[in-house]
C-alpha cells in the first residue's frame, strides 16, 4: 500500500449557475490494483440572477467532500482508475440586490463515476485527467421570500479535471 496526495483544477457544469472552475485535494490511498480516495472540493463564486431583474439574485459557492472507491487498470506507464463514489458538501448562498439580505447554505449530496487517466513517468509522480458525472440526490435550491426561485441545482452535473499527484513511499 502507498499514499498520494492529489491537487485537481477544472470545469463544472450542474453544481452552481453555469459552467465555472473547480478545484479538487484528493489524499489517497493506493494499492497495484485499486485506489480509496478521500476529497474535498470547492466551487468558487457563481452568480445566480433573476432574468427580469438581472441585479437581484443570490451568489452561490460550493464546499464539498468525498470518498470513492477505484479499481485500477495499468497499461505500462499509464493508469486508468474507474472511481465511484458518494459526495456530501454544502452550497452556500448570499442575496444580492435587496435592501435585507441574508445568508444561508443548503445540504448537496450525489453519487459520481469518474474514470481518469493517468501518466506515471517516476514512482511518485503521475499527471492526468478525470471527467465526473454526479447524479444530485439531494438537490439545493434557494429563493427569495415574495420573488421565488432564484436557483435550484441541476438534477446531474459534468465536471473536466487535470490533476498533479505525488505520492509516497
Amino acid at each position: 500500500m502507498r499514499g498520494g496526495v492529489r491537487l485537481g483544477a477544472g470545469l463544472s457544469f450542474g453544481d452552481l449557475p453555469g459552467v465555472g472552475a473547480l478545484l479538487r485535494l484528493t489524499p489517497a490511498l493506493i494499492w497495484p490494483r485499486a485506489r480509496l480516495e478521500f476529497e474535498v472540493g470547492y466551487g468558487p463564486l457563481r452568480r445566480a440572477r433573476f432574468d427580469d431583474t438581472p441585479d437581484r439574485g443570490a451568489d452561490l459557492q460550493l464546499a464539498v467532500g468525498a470518498v470513492r472507491g477505484c479499481p485500477l487498470l495499468h497499461a505500462r506507464k499509464f493508469e486508468f482508475p474507474l472511481c465511484a463514489g458518494l459526495e456530501i458538501g454544502a452550497l452556500y448562498g448570499r442575496g444580492v440586490g435587496y435592501p435585507i439580505t441574508s445568508a444561508g447554505h443548503q445540504l448537496f449530496v450525489a453519487l459520481h463515476l469518474a474514470p481518469g487517466v493517468f501518466y506515471a513517468p517516476h514512482p511518485r509522480v503521475a499527471v492526468g485527467a478525470i471527467v465526473e458525472g454526479a447524479i444530485h440526490v439531494v438537490r439545493p435550491r434557494f429563493t427569495v421570500q415574495n420573488l421565488g426561485l432564484v436557483y435550484h441545482s441541476a438534477l446531474a452535473s459534468v465536471r473536466a479535471l487535470l490533476a498533479v499527484e505525488v505520492r509516497f513511499p
